[in-house]
């Protein structure tokens, strides 16, 4: 099984490099205002999340397409979006993000799961269907 893992100074930033070297790679972003700064800038806007096709194409209109012209557009973001739209994306430009989570509460879904080859061997399914079931009682 593959996996990919971001490690950055807090979940925004770690998981926008997650999505970096896909599959099964790593990346590290330094808690550094500098390194944190120079990642940032380069960085598509697409690429922050929450940022979907709609607010991308938006932004493309703007003239905006990387982080470092959401600084430089504020005052057009500002004016074209809500307040909450707006400090959403100089945040996240900035790579700025809450570091700390609350507390979930109640979890509301379990799962389990493997990857097998394609098959039509039904006692091989009833047996693997079985199996996750116990793993996850």
């Amino acid at each position: 099984m593959t996996a990919s893992c971001g490690i950055a100074g807090n979940k925004l930033l770690a998981k926008i490099c997650s999505d970096m070297n896909k599959p099964d790679g790593q990346t590290y972003l330094p808690a550094t205002d500098e390194e944190i700064l120079k990642f940032m800038m380069k960085l598509p806007v697409r690429k922050l999340i929450g940022v979907g096709k709609v607010n991308e194409q938006i932004l493309l209109g703007m003239g905006i397409e990387k982080c470092e012209q959401v600084i430089e557009k504020a005052i057009d973001i500002f004016i074209n979006f809500t307040e909450n739209a707006f400090e959403f994306l100089i945040k996240s430009a900035l790579g700025v993000a809450k570091s700390h989570h609350d507390d979930c509460g109640i979890k509301k879904s379990i799962n389990v799961s493997q990857t097998f080859p394609v098959t039509s061997d039904f006692e091989l399914i009833k047996q693997k269907l079985t199996e996750l079931c116990e793993e996850l009682a």
